[in-house]
């Protein structure tokens, strides 16, 4: 009772919003021949953000949860990480100071998904939100907190990524 399926991770590239919605119902259907009751977790094209969520056709199912990943502002979660481009160099001392302006950008955000969520009566996973360790601590432990606190609120679970290495905490 405790296994939750993931279609897939991060779809993106050759697999376009368009044979993402087709392959995610299909691969549905499928999981529902022999279990029709496991919950499934429907993740978003594009990468899995927010940005891939106006493409999404979301299958008529009871049993999905809707699950996003979010790591913004991204000169802030990425400042430093070497696979981004050069340009995250520059992006080195970013804070985040918790400001309301900075929680209010996060909130309008979401205001996409809170809609999506509540039109389909469907439920929400943060699948993946972190911040790179590059970024001073203070700053990095502010983020969560308000996000982890945030989504809560919303009656979200979430998945912080990875513990150990780049965005470990």
């Amino acid at each position: 009772d405790s296994l939750v399926f993931e279609i897939l991770n991060e779809p993106h590239g050759n697999i376009t919003p368009q044979k993402w919605n087709l392959f995610a119902a299909d691969a549905l259907r499928k999981i529902r021949e022999d279990s029709p009751g496991r919950v499934v977790l429907i993740g978003t094209p594009e990468y899995g953000g927010l940005g891939g969520l106006q493409a999404l056709q979301i299958p008529d199912d009871e049993n999905i949860i809707l699950t996003v990943h979010y790591y913004n502002p991204f000169q802030f979660t990425h400042q430093g990480a070497s696979w981004v481009g050069t340009e995250a160099d520059e992006w080195l001392g970013t804070e985040w100071k918790d400001s309301e302006d900075e929680r209010n950008v996060m909130r309008q955000e979401f205001a996409p998904l809170i809609a999506v969520s509540n039109q389909h009566h469907i439920p929400v996973h943060i699948g993946e939100f972190g911040s790179y360790n590059k970024a001073d601590f203070n700053s990095r432990l502010k983020w969560t907190t308000f996000l982890a606190r945030w989504f809560e609120q919303q009656g979200w679970s979430w998945a912080y990524w990875e513990w150990s290495a780049g965005f470990g905490i």
